[in-house]
């Protein structure tokens, strides 16, 4: 596995230790925030080591799932597209319809924190496979 494979990786994980912390402490805008660097964070790497190629500089999860170049199941679509959208919405208030932190509660912080998970143990035996 590459090195750039691997800092991603390691980058991601970090990221899923950060929303951890967030669930731990109730700061549910955060967990979402945290949950999608990882995945965008996982699906580069995918890109990286699958695709052979290097990811572009978005931000989009459903673009850099098509990037991969991996036969994806529905349901890890679909848990993609449930968090792709907690980019902005967990940060800006002009996304989140007013303040980050009151759009947020532990229930739909849970339901991302388990798609993330979902996600991120799919791709995690993609890039054993291939590295």
């Amino acid at each position: 596995m590459a090195a750039s494979t691997t800092a991603w990786i390691e980058s991601a994980a970090d990221d899923f230790d950060v929303a951890e912390a967030m669930f731990d402490s109730g700061r549910w805008s955060y967990v979402a925030f945290m949950c999608h660097q990882c995945l965008e964070k996982l699906l580069k790497a995918a890109v990286y080591d699958c695709a052979a190629s290097i990811p572009p500089p978005t931000h989009n999860l459903g673009s850099l799932l098509k990037l991969t170049g991996l036969q994806v199941p529905a349901n890890i679509r679909t848990s993609v597209l449930r968090v792709n959208p907690h980019y902005m919405t967990a940060r800006y208030p002009d996304a989140a319809g007013g303040r980050p932190a009151d759009a947020y509660d532990r229930s739909l912080a849970a339901e991302v924190r388990a798609a993330t998970i979902e996600v991120r143990d799919w791709l995690a035996e993609h890039l054993k496979s291939t590295g």
